[in-house]
């Protein structure tokens, strides 16, 4: 990648530091800039810019056309054109593969969605469906072993599969859509599930649900690798088998007929309940047994769990017993979604709902698109209230950004069908490309590896959209400048190979983000 170029020729006058190489935000202030003299700075206590001159008049020139000292010791790095060219070679030479990481002995589990078995999966799982899809892409494709997890709370024993089977008898009235959604078509089956206890018809409706769920998330191409039923927790004697861990490591007690962890002592802002003076257990005891076979039994490095903005309080507690199990704090993380607004015309869009409870993920798919509904969804940071635009999400125009994204694809795509034979892959002198336009172009492509190193790192999937979006732009700038098809063979070459590299870009890019990359608009 790129950024090694200028990461290479730190590392030999400054090898001590941690410092950043970042992309400026003006092209004029360089193709890369580091804060290395500011860091450096501190260490030698001098001031950051006759360090920033010292780190300058050092380092080797060979790959760069020049560099600069901005500000106050800021340094700013001009790539050399063979570089660029180089970097156009290699998009083309490995197409689907460029920017691939190489293997890693790493296991990472992504846990999203886990909706909970009682009706369709609605609006509030929608953020959290794509960013895990997109996420478990983007760990794939730097090189880690990824499998996503969907965790079914079906415990007979859980107060929703009771309430569900206590609706359905008609001794509950906490999900009234459930006559109508389920057994609208199906009477006989109705009549089947009231005769049974309220724990057992609760259970068989719940698997019932989850199915259709599943052939939901299907439709929209989000892919789950295993689908984790709380009730084999029970079955399978996982629920026991946590229970006699702690109590051999002394972390649980009783206090007022219910059984309590020691969070406290390792965190948290007070204990908590495992066991109710009832005998049911909350969902922090299912929740231990579950990710402790996650880290022994399914031996993962990491696990990743994305949550609703509800989950926001458990958090701190859920990591607390995790340290008093000996889990290491880094090989898990919780990122947590916030909620969106619907907005038409800049006003907010109360949805259409059935029964007056819920809108369903599928509704806003079926309105505007899974294409859209993606795109916007991924397109802002999960810890930020977004606002879905409903009306520019159903645009086909260049106003919608994934319309943006798609037509460059698109447009790309037919240029090189008319150029047909015209175009050789053979061609190698890319020298010819010297337009501004072209280099800028070139650079955007030769970031993407960046991209994906620094999304495997701290999950921020939004920065894929972000640079999905700038790479259609920078294809769109060059197209309204410049023909590809000129009088001029060898220049024409030269763009067709250009756009080309462009396209494989952007199909890595949308393959990422799960968005399709139509051939024709």
């Amino acid at each position: 990648m790129m950024r090694n170029y200028v990461k290479t020729a730190l590392k030999k006058v400054a090898p001590d530091i941690s410092f950043s190489i970042t992309i400026p935000e003006q092209a004029e202030h360089g193709d890369y800039m580091t804060n290395a003299a500011f860091l450096l700075a501190q260490k030698e206590k001098n001031s950051p810019k006759e360090i920033a001159e010292k780190i300058v008049k050092n380092i080797d020139t060979e790959l760069f056309e020049k560099i600069e000292i901005a500000g106050n010791g800021f340094i700013n790095f001009f790539l050399k054109k063979e570089l660029l060219y180089k970097e156009l070679a290699e998009v083309l030479d490995k197409k689907e593969s460029y920017g691939k990481g190489a293997p890693k002995n790493e296991k990472v589990n992504i846990e999203f969605i886990s909706a909970n078995p009682t009706g369709p999966i609605t609006l509030g799982n929608g953020r959290g469906a794509f960013l895990g899809d997109a996420l478990a892409n983007i760990l794939k494709y730097s090189g880690l072993s990824v499998e996503s997890d969907f965790y079914v709370n079906d415990a007979k024993v859980g107060g929703q599969v009771q309430s569900l089977g206590k609706a359905i008898k008609g001794e509950d009235d906490a999900y009234p859509y459930i006559r109508e959604l389920y057994f609208k078509d199906n009477p006989e089956f109705l009549k089947e599930l009231e005769k049974l206890s309220a724990e057992e018809a609760g259970f068989k409706l719940a698997q019932i649900i989850h199915k259709k769920n599943e052939e939901t998330l299907k439709k929209i191409d989000i892919h789950i690798d295993t689908f984790f039923h709380e009730q084999t927790l029970y079955d399978n004697k996982k629920i026991e088998e946590i229970k006699k861990l702690l109590s051999e490591k002394k972390l649980g007690y009783q206090k007022d007929g219910a059984l309590w962890l020691k969070t406290s002592k390792f965190g948290d802002d007070k204990d908590k309940v495992l066991i109710r003076s009832t005998g049911a257990p909350t969902y922090l005891l299912a929740d231990l047994a579950y990710h402790w076979d996650k880290f022994t039994k399914r031996k993962f490095d990491t696990v990743i769990n994305i949550l609703g903005a509800d989950h926001h309080g458990t958090i701190q507690s859920f990591k607390a017993a995790l340290k008093a199990l000996g889990i290491e704090k880094n090989r898990f993380t919780a990122i947590i979604t916030q909620t969106v607004r619907f907005m038409e015309d800049g006003k907010e869009r109360k949805m259409s709902k059935r029964k007056g409870e819920f809108v369903t993920f599928e509704d806003l798919i079926n309105e505007v698109g899974t294409d859209a509904a993606r795109y916007f969804f991924l397109e802002k940071s999960p810890d930020t209230h977004m606002d879905f635009d409903i009306g520019l999400a159903r645009e086909r125009s260049a106003k919608n950004p994934v319309y943006y994204i798609q037509y460059a694809h698109a447009r790309i795509s037919s240029i090189l069908k008319n150029a047909g034979e015209m175009y050789d892959v053979r061609f190698k002198n890319y020298a010819l490309l010297k337009e501004s336009e072209e280099f800028a172009l070139i650079k955007k492509m030769g970031q993407f590896p960046e991209i994906i190193e620094d999304t495997a790192r701290d999950y921020q999937v939004h920065r894929i959209t972000r640079y999905a979006y700038e790479l259609a732009q920078r294809f769109h700038d060059f197209y309204e400048k410049h023909r590809v098809i000129t009088g001029d063979k060898e220049l024409t070459q030269a763009r067709l190979a250009l756009i080309s590299a462009c396209r494989i870009s952007l199909q890595n890019t949308l393959y990422i983000l799960g968005i399709s990359t139509p051939e024709k608009m």
